[in-house]
């Protein structure tokens, strides 16, 4: 049975990195996806802007928030987890793919193979590419990962996983400020919650590059050409 993705990108205000992630995104490789693009507040851009791509493709498609959170995401990506589960729509695996990233054509193929591969579990863990280093870092066991090994967007969680661990995040918000560790916090309460069989790695995978609004590591990554800091070593020594 094919594996069915829902890809969640929580954004505010950017439009010309939101522009480039649908574009990017549209063309995947695999096909068994939705995306749901949801805005921190109110914004008629962004909402303009997104009803061009759902007129493109219908498996985009467009949230948001009563008012402005400014936590960091995590009030998006609930908001986008309640949404779809309310709608009826239950995907396999949810992704939260963030607009400042560029992620590889066939990044869900790799994602889906891994999956397999793992036997479908709760949790999947792939590496994410920053500047010249790769997180999680090679060879670090996926169930002792601390804070800076992770990306939210090398999370690959069951649906219900993934409401469950940020309805805790935003809940244990209320009590102190732990929103800017989010990466690592939507991990954590995972692996708490869950069985160490439950939670796989394939950190050898590698689904994307931060890029941000760079458009040269981007090219790199479209050509499949190593970051400037590799390709200078390789040069160096040789």
């Amino acid at each position: 049975m094919t594996i069915s993705f829902t890809i969640i990108t929580p954004t505010f205000n950017r439009p010309t990195l939101l522009n480039r992630h649908l574009s990017r995104t549209i063309r995947q490789a695999y096909e068994n996806w939705r995306l749901l693009v949801v805005h921190d507040g109110p914004n008629v851009e962004i909402q303009s802007l997104v009803n061009r791509y759902t007129i493109r493709d219908s498996r985009v498609s467009y949230l948001e928030t009563n008012s402005r959170a400014n936590d960091c995401g995590a009030t998006p990506r609930l908001a986008g987890l309640t949404h779809l589960a309310n709608s009826g729509f239950i995907s396999d695996y949810v992704v939260f793919w963030d607009d400042d990233n560029a992620y590889r054509k066939d990044a869900l193929d790799q994602i889906a193979r891994e999956i397999e591969k793992a036997d479908r579990p709760e949790l999947l863990i792939v590496g994410v590419r920053r500047n010249s280093t790769i997180i999680p870092p090679t060879g670090a066991s996926v169930y002792s990962l601390q804070v800076g090994q992770l990306d939210t967007s090398g999370l690959i969680f069951r649906p219900e996983l993934a409401r469950r661990v940020y309805a805790q995040m935003l809940e244990q918000s209320k009590r102190e400020d732990i929103l800017r560790f989010n990466d690592f916090l939507s991990y954590k309460y995972a692996r708490e919650s869950l069985s160490s069989d439950k939670i796989k790695g394939a950190t050898e995978t590698v689904i994307c590059d931060y890029d941000g609004l760079r458009w040269a590591p981007y090219l790199r990554s479209l050509l499949g050409l190593p970051p400037i800091g590799i390709a200078r070593r390789l040069r160096l020594g040789r």
